[in-house]
């Protein structure tokens, strides 16, 4: 089930990059996401990855970072941009989403004399996450539609500017939510961006299941998702058991003939086995 959690993953990471994508200023609309891992978790160079070809028909890489980038995280970057885009052979850039809360990130790197790698930032602490919030409450509150905008702020709303400590804002966020009442396609937005939190930012596992539970509450579309999920994985694996079983029999039955001095064009005729070639 680990394949299937991550087709899970990925879907949640369509919402959190078209997020980034309306924050960071690009028109909105993925064609598809290059990798199938979610993300990578390295602490040296950032705790997401997410290389994307836009609605515009060219690539974006969106580059989460913890830490203050320096001179040499940055040319790598650019080492990893320049080999993308050898392979992908079309127009790539570089986002960098940083957590750096004092921006105190090396933007420029020389490359040549004459040229220097400096790939666009968006730094998260510009966004005041507590106003945000709310905002969206006051909304909530006074039956105010919801806009597309407040849908994509508070999908990535642990990593702005607040006052709480992560991994409280987090837990407060996904028990929030199943207390208020709001559209469907909002709460969707909300909880699958939920589940990405979690396995980013919840390193206790006690505390990421009873997170993951609560996020599954009064979420129908998610369970209907996973069941989804788990047929089409047991579909396949049933399909290939009798393809694999009748493929057995086949031979079998082909050795058989071929024992009996049946001649191997009628053999292929009989069991679609060509057994010269056994």
């Amino acid at each position: 089930m680990a394949q299937e959690f991550d087709k899970m993953l990925k879907l949640t990471a369509l919402i959190l990059i078209n997020a980034l994508m309306r924050i960071s200023g690009f028109k909105p609309g993925i064609l598809g996401i290059e990798y199938p891992e979610v993300f990578t978790q390295e602490t040296d160079r950032g705790i997401m990855d997410f290389p994307v070809l836009s609605i515009e028909k060219f690539y974006i890489i969106f580059e989460f970072h913890k830490s203050p980038l320096t001179s040499k995280i940055l040319l790598r970057n650019f080492q990893y941009l320049a080999d993308f885009r050898v392979r992908v052979k079309h127009p790539v850039t570089m986002q960098i989403v940083s957590l750096d809360e004092l921006k105190r990130s090396v933007r420029s790197v020389q490359i040549t004399p004459e040229w220097a790698f400096s790939p666009g930032f968006t730094f998260l602490i510009d966004f005041d996450g507590d106003k945000i919030l709310s905002n969206i409450k006051h909304k909530l509150k006074n039956n105010i539609p919801l806009t597309d905008d407040d849908a994509y702020f508070l999908a990535v709303l642990p990593f702005t500017k607040h006052e709480k400590d992560m991994v409280e804002f987090v837990v407060e966020l996904c028990y929030w939510v199943n207390e208020v009442e709001m559209p469907e396609e909002f709460k969707y937005i909300i909880k699958m961006s939920q589940i990405l939190w979690v396995n980013v930012l919840i390193d206790d596992e006690k505390l990421s299941k009873e997170l993951i539970g609560v996020i599954k509450m009064r979420s129908t579309f998610i369970e209907d998702y996973e069941r989804n999920l788990i047929k089409t994985a047991v579909d396949a694996a049933v399909e290939t058991a009798v393809e694999t079983a009748v493929n057995d029999t086949s031979n079998q039955i082909a050795a058989n003939l071929d024992e009996m001095g049946l001649s191997h064009e009628a053999i292929l005729k009989a069991t679609g086995v060509d057994i010269s070639k056994k």
